[in-house]
């Protein structure tokens, strides 16, 4: 039997889907993506010293975080599609049971990581601009943004005793 292809499971839009997250693997593979933020202790003291440079590390370390949380919710999500579309190959009912429910479980995570990013840089680009090129007279932050995008990326089951922030706590989505 040949291999099915992602379009004849899911329809044309996993198709180009799977097109985009290749090209963006193979560009993020090309390259060395890193991720610095700056230690609470020294961001606090900026934040007194110059204001304005404490701004641009903000926002760019939030910027950052969205970058983060959309290109892996983007692979890991392309993964679980060729996993479903393997193990739909290879006739292999519980893997591919297993893959769709992680590919499910993967976007939920995705669309609880990135919901409304786009529109709160959207809505505040002028500020985000400013900040970003020195330019802010005045503090701007998006403290739920923030906490959303730390979240993605530090989200865990914590123990009693643990020393983390509320944002690293794992959060239980309901059924409504």
């Amino acid at each position: 039997m040949p291999p099915s292809s992602i379009r004849e499971i899911f329809g044309q839009g996993a198709k180009e889907f799977a097109a985009l997250a290749t090209r963006i693997e193979a560009e993020l593979s090309a390259r060395s993506v890193s991720y610095k933020y700056l230690p609470l202790e020294e961001f606090s003291q900026l934040l007194v010293n110059d204001p304005a440079q404490a701004q641009r590390i903000y926002w760019y370390e939030l910027v950052g975080r969205a970058h983060f949380a959309a290109t892996s919710s983007l692979l890991r999500s392309a993964q679980w599609v060729k996993g479903v579309q393997i193990s739909h190959d290879e006739n292999l009912y519980l893997p591919f049971c297993a893959n769709l429910r992680s590919l499910i479980e993967s976007a939920a995570d995705s669309l609880t990581g990135v919901a409304g990013a786009a529109q709160t840089f959207a809505e505040n680009c002028n500020s985000i601009n400013d900040s970003l090129r020195c330019k802010s007279h005045k503090i701007v932050i998006s403290q739920e943004l923030e906490d959303q995008l730390i979240h993605f990326s530090h989200g865990r089951k914590l123990v009693k005793g643990d020393d983390a922030p509320q944002a690293h706590s794992a959060r239980r989505l309901g059924l409504t």
